[in-house]
């Protein structure tokens, strides 16, 4: 019975190698944008995004506890579209980018799939500042298609408080923090390309 057992396992692996390795994939950048929420004014919604960034993902649709991120962050290639919010938020009393030129962050667990969406565990660090975050996720890549040789797309999520971060404060003459609403979402839309050991010898992959 062990022997039929194993030799079933074994044809199994054989016949569907996508199923039995984890990915290696990288962002792409003309693929991927990665955009902040903050509410203005007390009511009015802001939004910015973050144009250079650069991270790996490792992703295991069957053991999704072995799958693993990390993503690095310009600061200073923030935009919201508005050229004197922007010079505040560059500032010191928000990214300050010139001393602190990168936000990042490191996953620490992935929790478990339910359909297409999971939760990624991580830390994220903005101005040396280390904080515990959790994203939801969505995979956008239909299940039955994801494999390793093939590009695999996502969105993710997650709501962080400004002064966990030291991004601004509550200052009189502050223009932006005093009319700022506490909680900062981040929303990433992430195309994925297959790193080159994911393909064996010889193969071909369809991009």
């Amino acid at each position: 019975m062990h022997v039929i057992t194993r030799s079933i396992l074994v044809v199994c692996l054989v016949s569907f190698p996508s199923m039995a390795l984890a990915a290696e994939y990288s962002f792409d950048q003309s693929s991927s944008e990665i955009v902040f929420f903050l509410r203005h004014l007390k009511a009015i919604p802001a939004e910015g995004s973050f144009k250079e960034f650069s991270g790996s993902f490792n992703f295991d649709l069957q053991t999704i506890e072995d799958s693993n991120a990390k993503l690095v962050i310009d600061a200073d290639s923030l935009d919201s579209s508005n050229p004197l919010r922007d010079a505040q938020l560059r500032s010191r009393r928000y990214f300050w980018t010139s001393k602190y030129p990168s936000i990042s962050f490191v996953s620490t667990a992935f929790g478990n799939l339910h359909g297409s969406r999971f939760l990624i565990y991580g830390e994220l660090t903005i101005k040396d500042r280390t904080q515990a975050v959790v994203f939801d996720t969505e995979i956008l890549t239909p299940i039955a298609e994801i494999s390793p040789e093939k590009p695999l797309r996502f969105r993710t999520e997650a709501s962080i408080r400004r002064s966990d971060f030291d991004l601004g404060g509550e200052r009189w003459y502050d223009p932006i923090s005093s009319l700022t609403g506490e909680t900062l979402k981040i929303r990433l839309e992430v195309g994925g390309t297959p790193t080159a050991q994911n393909h064996p010898t010889g193969s071909n992959p369809e991009i």
